[in-house]
């Protein structure tokens, strides 16, 4: 089955409620998600995105699983981990879901819970500068 394929089957599984397990390959989330891992993708009411959030989604006709550091007007700023750039802007059709939980070497680790939060909230913390930058890329070039 190509990659497309697998991954618009994933799309239509997650917004009908289904959990899906996604096997991961690329850096841009490291440490937090590494090739190999898989991570659980669940679907998302839009109304309940937080920064710190993983998303999956769709862009440029590729999938991304990449961090939620801001949402404004119905458009969300996310960022790569191990990325020192932000991604260009995210809008809500775009968004597959949320990654649930991470599985990797028998180890499952729910990204939900408190102690992962507070991880995220932090990582989201440091990347303050992206987040100022979000604002102004919305303001001065998302017009929509």
């Amino acid at each position: 089955m190509e990659r497309d394929t697998v991954w618009e089957t994933a799309r239509e599984l997650i917004e009908s409620g289904t959990k899906v397990r996604i096997k991961l390959s690329g850096m841009s989330m490291f440490p937090q998600l590494k090739p190999g891992y898989y991570a659980v993708v669940e679907k998302i009411q839009l109304e309940h995105l937080q920064p710190g959030d993983i998303l999956a989604f769709q862009q440029n006709n590729n999938y991304v699983l990449h961090r939620l550091i801001h949402v404004e007007n119905e458009v969300c700023i996310c960022k790569g981990d191990a990325h020192n750039y932000m991604d260009p802007p995210v809008q809500y059709q775009m968004i597959i879901g949320r990654v649930e939980q991470i599985h990797s070497a028998g180890q499952m680790r729910l990204l939900l819970s408190a102690k992962e939060k507070r991880k995220a909230r932090r990582i989201v913390r440091f990347s303050y500068w992206y987040y100022l930058k979000a604002k102004v890329m919305i303001k001065l070039f998302w017009r929509g």
